[in-house]
């Protein structure tokens, strides 16, 4: 099969994901930047592949804070899968992390009209109840809060607890019974415990957490 080989490259991408979630960024990146570099030689430039590879080196980036080298990625990521067509429900998936991006560079504007492109994107090819539409919904409501838009914010995260309350069930090891969780920062995530969810400012909670994937 040899060192280059395509399958290959999904071993790195999985080793390098493990490190990233983990938190091990040095340890990841080198993973990753490999997956990436066999893909680009061995597949099409605007392989599915090739997308999906810059689009986790992109995440990883971001969480180090190289925000120019993590929007290059994002960018060619989203430009990849938009081929598939731009409802194609993978593009929701590169929407998403760049959005989060310009949210935390300031660019509340261009990260609106990725998250609302987003969730239109997943009510069109999944409907109104899913788990992936959730995440976008969450990560708008962040958005609206860091812009003061309590009133928008906490109507979205309604809209988002209900979903995942009615799929996933509140017996669930991830249910939002007790809390909803919003990733305002690169390193730390802030949760909305469930009492609290319409408050103006958001307590910090230790108890059953769901995590919305919305860097994936």
């Amino acid at each position: 099969m040899g060192p280059q080989h395509p399958q290959v490259a999904l071993s790195l991408n999985a080793l390098g994901l493990l490190y990233r979630d983990l938190g091990y960024y040095a340890k990841a990146e080198p993973f990753l930047q490999r997956a990436l570099f066999i893909r680009e030689q061995a597949l099409d430039p605007n392989h599915v592949d090739v997308g999906q590879s810059l689009q986790n080196l992109g995440v990883l980036y971001y969480r180090q804070g190289k925000y120019d080298q993590a929007e290059l990625l994002l960018v060619r990521s989203l430009a990849i899968r938009e081929q598939l067509g731009v409802d194609n429900p993978l593009v929701a998936y590169s929407l998403n992390p760049l959005a989060i991006l310009y949210r935390n560079q300031g660019r509340y504007d261009e990260a609106e009209q990725l998250l609302k492109r987003a969730i239109t994107i997943r009510e069109q090819a999944f409907g109104p109840d899913n788990v992936d539409l959730s995440y976008s919904l969450g990560a708008l409501a962040v958005l609206y809060r860091h812009q003061g838009q309590d009133a928008e914010a906490n109507a979205l995260l309604h809209r988002a607890l209900a979903i995942q309350e009615r799929i996933l069930g509140p017996a669930h090891p991830t249910s939002p019974k007790a809390s909803v969780t919003l990733p305002y920062s690169t390193t730390t995530r802030e949760t909305i415990p469930r009492q609290n969810i319409f408050s103006s400012k958001p307590l910090l909670s230790r108890n059953r957490v769901c995590m919305l994937h919305i860097l994936t």
